[in-house]
């Protein structure tokens, strides 16, 4: 099971860009839209996990960065063991911030202990939860057949005078 494969790409919406409007003086110049997603591990005590997001907040704040949006972390299973755990608390950030300070802000994440993986990502676009589309059912075989029509009835002795023409006799 693919953790990720919930989130779609995003693009900026109105939302997005009034919140960057209103901010613009905390935003240092040339900043880009990322996302991360990260996975804290299930030892944390659900009473302090927003502790933890908060860390996580604060990491990206440090950097001149604005928050735009996120997700509370959810307790998922994982699809393979990290660190000796089958099961993490996965959460994700949306925010803005200038890319140079991006090394910066994986060495502060790194040094979480907290943390058991995270990513950063560009996030150009806005995510859309998308509707399945409906599958295209052909008709039934009974409303694509022609209207019945008279059918000849055909003799056995006729059936045996073309038998013996195709086969020459």
């Amino acid at each position: 099971m693919d953790i990720f494969a919930n989130i779609a790409p995003m693009e900026e919406s109105e939302e997005i860009k009034d919140i960057i409007e209103e901010n613009t003086e905390n935003i240092e110049a040339n900043p880009k839209l990322y996302e991360v997603g990260y996975l804290l591990t299930p030892l944390i005590p659900a009473d302090k996990l927003a502790d933890e997001v908060n860390s996580i907040r604060t990491d990206i704040e440090k950097e001149h960065g604005l928050i735009i949006g996120e997700e509370s972390p959810k307790s998922r299973t994982l699809a393979y063991e990290i660190k000796k755990f089958n099961t993490a608390y996965f959460g994700w950030i949306r925010f803005m911030v200038r890319p140079d300070t991006l090394e910066s802000l994986k060495k502060s994440l790194d040094s979480n202990a907290n943390l058991l993986r995270f990513l950063i990502m560009n996030a150009e676009k806005e995510v859309v939860s998308q509707k399945p589309l409906r599958a295209i059912r052909p008709k039934k075989s009974s409303d694509l057949q022609a209207p019945d029509s008279p059918k000849e009835e055909i003799k056995e002795e006729e059936i045996d005078k073309k038998l013996e023409e195709i086969a020459g006799l």
